[in-house]
This record gives C-alpha cells, sequence and structure tokens, in this order.
C-alpha cells in the first residue's frame, strides 16, 4: 500500500446542545489540530470554514456546502442547519 492509498482520520466531536456553528468548528478544529484552511480545503470549501468560524456568512451557505462538510466534521446537515440559528433564514 502506498501513502496515497491511506486515508486521513479525524477526531470525531458531537455538537453541544445550542451550540453555534461558529464554535463548534473551532472545537473542531482544536480536537484535530487544523487551521481553518486546513479544514475548508479538507472539506473542499476554501475559506469558506475561516468566515462562517467568524459568523460571516455572505454568501450563506447553501447546503451543498454543508453536505460537504458535514461530510467533514461527521455532523448531519440539518444538525449543521439548526446550528446556524437564525443568522441564514434562507436555509429553513
Amino acid at each position: 500500500m502506498e501513502a496515497k492509498d491511506i486515508k486521513p482520520w479525524l477526531f470525531q466531536v458531537e455538537p453541544l446542545d445550542g451550540e453555534s456553528l461558529s464554535h463548534f468548528l473551532g472545537r473542531f478544529r482544536r480536537a484535530n489540530d487544523l487551521t481553518p484552511s486546513r479544514l475548508g480545503k479538507a472539506a473542499g470549501l476554501g475559506g469558506a470554514v475561516a468566515r462562517w468560524e467568524k459568523f460571516r456568512f455572505n454568501p450563506p451557505p447553501n447546503n451543498q456546502r454543508l453536505e460537504k462538510l458535514a461530510a467533514v466534521v461527521g455532523v448531519n446537515v440539518d444538525r449543521l442547519v439548526k446550528m446556524l440559528g437564525r443568522r441564514v433564514s434562507s436555509l429553513k
């Protein structure tokens, strides 16, 4: 087996009740020793993760972007939408 065949693994972090997406992303990154740009790259979202962690939702995350994030952080899209709360009303 070559190194390119080895899939990276991440520690799974459970969202807390009432936790914002911003706070969760910070906890997830720290648990996995990731920078915002590294998490964005892993999810195929580029700089969006850094913006979301700072409550900058312009443009707002759409379902496709949330699905990419969900695949990396191990949290379903519905839970991510709830974590966004009222900040992004277009997703509800």
